[in-house]
Parts: structure tokens; sequence; C-alpha cells
């Protein structure tokens, strides 16, 4: 099993075509949003918690959580809880902290703060495969390092925000085929 996962949203140029994608190939995904972004596009929220995608925290303000104060962790996630409610009617276990890849990233400080989340009853998803397609390599990159070898499972790190997503769209629809 793969999942794919998106960071960073909802966009409103990004999102959208993205789950285009994901539709037409009948293929759900998680998306870690961001709450000042859900405040701003609440309708593409609930787009794609109606299209049967995953949603999870990914903060409010897209903060480094190993560097603010626990009070500053619990308001960025409890602002975001409040955003998708009132986006969605619902609430997430899942998050996702800013500017984590796979477990093999995490120094000290990122794993404490991310002990502090899950022990405040989050579900921590962390990916095996960093895309790194914020970097913009080109989309044959972002293939590559999405693909798990062997036939292994994955958790693929992706993004529908936060800048030009163009490469990873191309990247998504040549993904998926080659993945299934």
């Amino acid at each position: 099993v793969v999942a794919l996962t998106f960071d960073d949203g909802p966009d409103p140029t990004w999102t959208p075509r993205i789950l285009e994608i994901l539709e037409r190939h009948d293929v759900p995904a998680t998306f870690f949003v961001v709450g000042a972004r859900i405040t701003q596009h609440p309708g593409l929220l609930r787009r794609t918690v109606e299209s049967g995608h995953e949603i999870g925290v990914h903060t409010f303000t897209h903060a480094d959580l190993s560097v603010v104060s626990p009070r500053q962790a619990e308001i960025e996630l409890s602002q975001t809880q409040l955003a998708i409610a009132a986006a969605t009617g619902h609430r997430t276990a899942l998050m996702r902290p800013p500017f984590s890849s796979t477990p093999e990233g995490l120094d000290q400080r990122d794993h404490a703060a991310l002990t502090d989340v899950v022990q405040d009853g989050y579900i921590a998803v962390l990916s095996t495969h960093d895309s790194q397609d914020w970097s913009r390599p080109g989309a044959d990159a972002i293939v590559e390092r999405s693909l798990p070898s062997d036939g292994e499972g994955a958790i693929v790190l992706l993004h529908d925000g936060g800048g030009d997503r163009q490469q990873t769209v191309t990247a998504v629809e040549e993904l998926i085929p080659r993945l299934k």
C-alpha cells in the first residue's frame, strides 16, 4: 500500500488540480492542511473531504513546533482543528508537523515536539519517501523519489500548497499509473 500525502494546502490553484487527478484515477489521499489557508478557502477543504480524502493538521501558520513554546504549539493545533471543524463539521486525529519528513530526519527537538503532539492524542504521520517537490527538481525527479522499491509500501510526501506546484501536478499524473 502506498499512501499519497499532500502538505501546505488548501491552495485554490493546485489543490483542485490534484483532486481532479486523484478522482480520475480513483485514488484517495491524505491532505495535511494549514489552518490559515482553511479560513481563506473553506469550500475547498469541504470539497476535499466530500471527495473521500483524509485530512490532518499541519498547524495554523506552518509553525515549526520544535521551536515554538508549548502554549504556542497548543494554539497552532487547536486553531487548525477549529478551522477544520468550521469548514467540514469534523475533527481529525492526524497530524504532520511542518518541516518534517522521514523519522530519520528528526532531531532531538523535533522528537520532543512530536512526543508532545502524540501525548495530546494525535496520530503523528511522517513519511517514508520525501519527494522534495518543494525544491522544484522537475517532475521526473519527483516521481523517482516517490517510488518505493521492490513492491514495498510507502508514505509519500508531496505538496499542494506553499508555492508553484506545477511540477508536483505533472508528477502525480505520472506517478499514480506507475504505482498502480
